[in-house]
């Protein structure tokens, strides 16, 4: 299993502070698909800012697994450990999105699983990716995969764990 980091992570791009927004905030990473890209790889994409909850999360892929008989599939969620911290035994959960094909012909993913959207806000930032569940048949070298973390201040009375 590898850690991979989206630009904006490698960059330091710092998490966005809730104090700073009154309303919604939008997260971004990109990533490109590396030729080394495997089953149990871990992608962090950025930061789920500590004091926020989330509202949605967005997928945007191009075709990761051009085979004529793709069988790429990925999870979406929140990754253990430090936010930004390159440590090959960070893991991901599928607290969004569970068994995706969305990356066999490319497309666009919406949270589809009600734990990530109901999680806690939490008192330190979090990172949020994507995790490989079963690897490309044939990985499409250079594709391009975009996730986006809807986030918002909390609203009275939900209380950080």
């Amino acid at each position: 299993m590898a850690l991979y980091q989206s630009k904006q992570v490698k960059a330091g791009v710092c998490a966005a502070s809730a104090d700073e927004a009154n309303d919604l905030m939008a997260i971004t990473g990109e990533f490109v698909v590396p030729a080394t890209l495997a089953v149990n790889d871990v992608i962090e994409f950025g930061a789920y800012p500590a004091d926020t909850i989330a509202l949605d999360l967005i997928v945007s892929t191009q075709d990761i697994d051009s085979n004529a008989t793709p069988t790429l599939v990925l999870d979406a969620g929140i990754l253990s450990g430090d936010y930004a911290k390159a440590d090959s035994s960070r893991t991901c959960g599928a607290e969004f999105i569970a068994a995706s094909t969305v990356g066999q012909a490319g497309g666009v993913a919406h949270a589809a699983v009600a734990a990530g959207l109901l999680s806690a806000p939490s008192l330190s930032d979090r990172g949020f990716g994507l995790k490989v569940k079963a690897a490309a048949a044939t990985l499409t070298v250079g594709a391009r995969i975009r996730v986006t973390l809807m986030v918002a201040p909390p609203p009275l009375n939900i209380d950080a764990v």
